[in-house]
C-alpha cells in the first residue's frame, strides 16, 4: 500500500495574523533542516544553546520572490523585508496524520537568478523561535527581583516570568514544573534566551524552541515521567 506524502508550507509575508498566511507550498523544491540543543562538542548541560535552522528552497520562475519585480511580493522582499517574518511547513500523508517539522522565523531570502541550465529559484533560511529573542536585551526590575525572592520562585517560575516580561503569552512556551528554589536570579541588561539557558543547564534541564514554534523548559526528569516510544534494531 503506497502512502501519499503533501506539505503545507506556510509564510506570513505580511506580518500581521496567520488568517492572513500565503501559501507557497506548490513551489517549494526542496526542504532541510537541524536540530540541536548544544553546538557540537559541548555538553547538553553546559549552559550554551544552540538555535536549530531549517532551508527552504522555492521556484522563483516568474519572478514572485524578486526584490525588484512590480508584484505585491516586492515590498516585503525589499530592505530584508521579510525578518523574522514567521514561516512552518507540515506534512501529511494519505491516512490524515499530519507533523509539524518546522515553525520559526525567516531570517535571510536569497534570490538565484535563472541560468540556461536552472529555473530562478529563492533559498529562505529559517531559525527557531529562540532567534526572535536571543538579542533582546531585559533587565529585571528591583520589584520583580524581591517578589521572585521572597515568593519563593522555581526555575520554572522564573523563565515563565522573563517570558511574560518579554510579550509572550502561555500559548507560546511550554514550562515543565520547577524542581529547584532558586533565591537570586535577575537579568541586568543580557540576553532572554541565553540566560534561559543557563538557568535550565544549572538545574539538570534544557532550554529550546521546538517545531511547533513553542519555547521550552524541560526539567530534569522530564523524560522519566513523560511516554515516549523507542526504536530498536
Amino acid at each position: 500500500m503506497t502512502r501519499l506524502l503533501t506539505w503545507t508550507l506556510s509564510i506570513l509575508w505580511n506580518g500581521s495574523t496567520y488568517n492572513q498566511t500565503t501559501t507557497d507550498s506548490a513551489r517549494l523544491i526542496s526542504a532541510s533542516g537541524n536540530y540541536s540543543l548544544t553546538p557540537p562538542g559541548i555538553s547538553s548541560f553546559g549552559g550554551r544553546g544552540m538555535v536549530s535552522s531549517a532551508t527552504f528552497t522555492l521556484a522563483n520562475h516568474d519572478g514572485r520572490y524578486s526584490a525588484d519585480g512590480d508584484g505585491a511580493m516586492a515590498a516585503y522582499m525589499a530592505n530584508n523585508g521579510t525578518y523574522q517574518m514567521p514561516i512552518s511547513l507540515v506534512a501529511s500523508i494519505g491516512d490524515g496524520t499530519s507533523v509539524q517539522l518546522f515553525s520559526g522565523v525567516i531570517k535571510t531570502v536569497r534570490e538565484q537568478s535563472p541560468t540556461p541550465t536552472q529555473t530562478g529559484i529563492v533559498t529562505i533560511d529559517a531559525r527557531t523561535m529562540e532567534d526572535m529573542y536571543l538579542n533582546r536585551r531585559q533587565s529585571t526590575t528591583v520589584t520583580a527581583f524581591a517578589e521572585m525572592h521572597d515568593e519563593s520562585y522555581t526555575e520554572a517560575d522564573i523563565m515563565a516570568r522573563w517570558l511574560d516580561d518579554a510579550g509572550l503569552t502561555d500559548g507560546q512556551y511550554t514550562i515543565d514544573p520547577g524542581l529547584f528554589r532558586i533565591p537570586y536570579a535577575w537579568l541586568d541588561d543580557e540576553s532572554l534566551v541565553e540566560e534561559c539557558w543557563l538557568l535550565a543547564a544549572a538545574c539538570g534541564g534544557r532550554f529550546y524552541g521546538d517545531a511547533n514554534g513553542d519555547l521550552v523548559y524541560e526539567n530534569a526528569t522530564h523524560w522519566l515521567k513523560t511516554p515516549h516510544t523507542t526504536v530498536s534494531t
